[in-house]
């Protein structure tokens, strides 16, 4: 198996059918019939959460007037559904939130300022968290 940037269901179905010796069929059935429930959960607006991991949600944003720049007119951009992330064990996966950014910016991401900054605040709140807990442990005994 060549090694690629991108894992995609092809590569997890390879995966996971080779670790818990399931067929592929039944292993790309399963992995097809958890993204369609992901997504029915988040149409509906529920979060979804793998704990320890990841959790999804959307949320609503707020109508709001904008301007378009060539002709100068102001516009309502009506209110619409826009779907967040956010990563849970980042600290553990070893991951450089720069190197991330710059990676998402080579596929197209313009923004990668603002990811990196995303990133990096998730960063700091997971070691910021962890040091909390390992200071109270060590001055709890």
């Amino acid at each position: 198996m060549s090694k690629s940037l991108i894992t995609g269901k092809k590569q997890l179905t390879e995966r996971i059918a080779k670790k818990t010796k399931y067929p592929q069929n039944q292993v790309i059935t399963i992995i097809e019939e958890l993204l369609e429930q992901t997504k029915k959960a988040l149409v509906k607006g529920e979060e979804v959460r793998f704990i320890g991991y990841y959790s999804l949600k959307t949320t609503m944003t707020k109508p709001r007037m904008a301007m378009n720049l060539q002709t100068k007119k102001k516009m309502k951009v009506p209110s619409k559904r826009v779907p967040k992330s956010k990563a849970i064990k980042l600290k553990n996966l070893n991951i450089e939130p720069l190197s991330v950014a710059k990676y998402f910016y080579g596929k197209g991401f313009e923004d990668y300022r603002l990811m990196q900054d995303m990133i990096y605040l998730t960063y700091r709140e997971i070691l910021k968290k962890e040091n909390q807990v390992l200071f109270q442990e060590k001055f709890q005994a």
